[in-house]
């Protein structure tokens, strides 16, 4: 096997491993670990909503220049676990950087992993936003899950048995239809290193919940979402809050301009906070999309502005 094969093997199973939510970071956070109020990995900062979050899972790869290491949080209530986030970072150093570059966006663009995750159209995605140009990228997806699917996914046996192990331990419900968003920023260009964000929810906490119990009949997909005014609401709202952590994302990693996403159809002010950042950029893009949808300002005046407050 290459040397191209062996790096884009091993991103693409980190991915995998991303992507499932079972993996974590353990440089500062030990499974099984309460945190509270925040946690941070480089310049990641997420906070916390009140309640009950531990360390769930936690990982650290390194290899051939290569460091990838992500962190696992999971917000439990009642023996379910209810949200999760997770956040990775990836060091690609070495010698082959082409290597490594291609093989990014093999794992992100082409590879069809994990039941079709990636930066691709799939099914089950209700938004796919991405900027591509050579080895650089910004891409942006909101999507519905089946957490029992997950579970018994046959590319995942023997790679999250840790997690599985520690939701038996501690007897813990991990099965329903989900909601989450995927955010992943990379560029030579700025010299710094892979960030990739996912968050996971619940659905019953923005206020519905999903009866359907398989991937394809639920109520949150694309192609029935239209027959559940509530659950089709409820996704909306997902989606903007979505939206809002993205914006922020590309702040905080300090996104290059013209990588930037308009996400600003998306957004819209539904009073929930998006936990991560402060919330004034995205209420100044709130208002400055008010003022474009009232006619007020041009649509290149609106671009002009928002690159302005993320710059």
């Amino acid at each position: 096997m290459g040397k191209y094969q062996q790096m884009n093997k091993f991103i693409t199973l980190f991915f995998v491993f991303f992507l499932s939510c079972n993996v974590g970071f353990a440089k500062y956070y030990k499974l099984g670990e309460i945190v509270e109020g925040e946690f941070k990995i480089g310049p990641i900062n997420i906070k916390l909503p009140a309640g009950k979050w531990v360390t769930c899972d936690n990982a650290t790869f390194e290899w051939g220049g290569i460091t990838l290491s992500a962190f696992e949080a999971c917000r439990i209530e009642n023996k379910e676990i209810l949200e999760v986030v997770v956040i990775f970072r990836g060091r690609l150093g070495g010698s082959h950087t082409s290597y490594l570059d291609e093989a990014v966006y093999q794992s992100l663009f082409v590879s069809d992993n994990y039941d079709g995750n990636g930066c691709f159209e799939k099914p089950r995605y209700t938004v796919l936003e991405f900027y591509q140009r050579g080895h650089s990228h910004n891409c942006f997806f909101v999507y519905h899950f089946d957490g029992k699917k997950e579970q018994k996914n046959p590319e995942l046996k023997g790679k999250d048995a840790r997690f599985k192990k520690w939701v038996k331990d501690n007897d813990l419900k991990y099965d329903s239809i989900g909601l989450g968003s995927f955010h992943s920023y990379f560029t030579r260009l700025s010299g710094k290193p892979w960030y990739m964000i996912g968050y996971k929810i619940n659905p019953k906490l923005l206020g519905a919940v999903g009866k359907k119990i398989t991937e394809e009949s639920s109520e949150f997909h694309p192609n029935n979402i239209d027959d559940y005014p509530k659950h089709k609401e409820v996704m909306e709202k997902w989606v903007s809050i979505s939206a809002k952590r993205h914006l922020e994302f590309e702040k905080i990693i300090k996104a290059k301009s013209h990588h930037l996403l308009d996400l600003s159809k998306y957004i819209f002010d539904d009073g929930i906070s998006e936990n991560i950042g402060e919330t004034d950029l995205t209420d100044e893009i709130i208002k400055l999309k008010k003022l474009l949808d009232e006619g007020i300002i041009t649509q290149e005046e609106f671009t002009k502005a928002k690159k302005k407050l993320l710059n």
